[in-house]
């Protein structure tokens, strides 16, 4: 039995031909050139079932534009799943989030950049001359040693922080308790890079105490007359009997505070 399809059943679908490949009982139907999407499509069924489609008309105007249109609206970007739900995904490489770059292994050598070199004598603006260039591997180290070169101090709040790690070299912390100071050749104590001095806690001596006096009261005396002068010098011919020329004594004799209000930090020293 032939079973035969009118062409104006398929006018009837549009903008859906794929519905068309859901018709599986074709077993013969007439060339005819059908109207679809605005597009003119020739279908063609063989005995076999396999039904096949053309486009019949021009090019640009047919297939191109409608497979322009069907890709431009599709999403550009997925908005709603997982990475892990799509199929055919790369492996992604894993990306550490801790540790030192130290710690790393088998790290490239950064590529070779230019570096300014000091060469002495150049000219000076105005005057004809050549600035050089010098070129050179780029390394933490490199970083390192242009920033913080040895002789340098680094000082963090990060207690954790180490430099010997993270960058390398040679980092002391020589200076725990002290704070720094400025050279001054004009000055003994601050004359000579390295020195240290001062102390946290002084007790005064005999001469740092300030010149001062105290009174003093006299007991156990005789007489009736009163003493006037200095160093128990009384000017009068009276004799007078004395046994108590004695002050009391005041103060601890503790050390006293010689502390700047301060911030405490971790200080390193770069050595090598």
């Amino acid at each position: 039995m032939e079973n035969k399809i009118d062409p104006k059943q398929v006018r009837g679908l549009d903008r859906n031909i794929e519905k068309i490949e859901a018709i599986a009982d074709i077993r013969d139907i007439d060339t005819e050139t059908l109207k679809l999407e605005n597009h003119t499509l020739k279908v063609i069924a063989s005995s076999s079932g396999q039904v096949t489609k053309t486009y019949v008309d021009d090019l640009a105007k047919s297939s191109q534009r409608y497979v322009d249109g069907k890709i431009g609206g599709l999403s550009s970007v997925a908005t709603t799943g997982n990475y892990s739900d799509l199929k055919g995904r790369p492996t992604l490489s894993r990306v550490a989030t801790t540790g030192q770059f130290n710690d790393l292994e088998g790290v490239p050598a950064l590529g070779s950049v230019e570096v300014m070199e000091t060469i002495n004598d150049l000219p000076e603006n105005g005057e004809d001359g050549t600035t050089y260039l010098v070129k050179q591997n780029v390394t933490a180290r490199l970083f390192v040693d242009i920033f913080y070169p040895v002789g340098t101090y680094y000082e963090t709040s990060d207690s954790n922080f180490n430099p010997n790690v993270a960058w390398g070299g040679t980092w002391v912390e020589g200076t725990k308790g002290r704070v720094l100071v400025a050279i001054d050749k004009d000055i003994v104590g601050f004359n000579t890079i390295g020195k240290t001095g001062g102390e946290k806690e002084h007790i005064l001596t005999i001469d740092e105490i300030p010149k001062h006096q105290h009174k003093m009261s006299l007991a156990n005396y005789s007489g009736t007359d009163s003493v006037s002068g200095v160093v128990w010098s009384p000017n009068t011919s009276k004799k007078y009997i004395y046994s108590n020329d004695m002050v009391e004594p005041v103060g601890g004799g503790l050390a006293h505070n010689n502390m700047p209000p301060y911030v405490v930090v971790k200080r390193w020293h770069r050595t090598k």
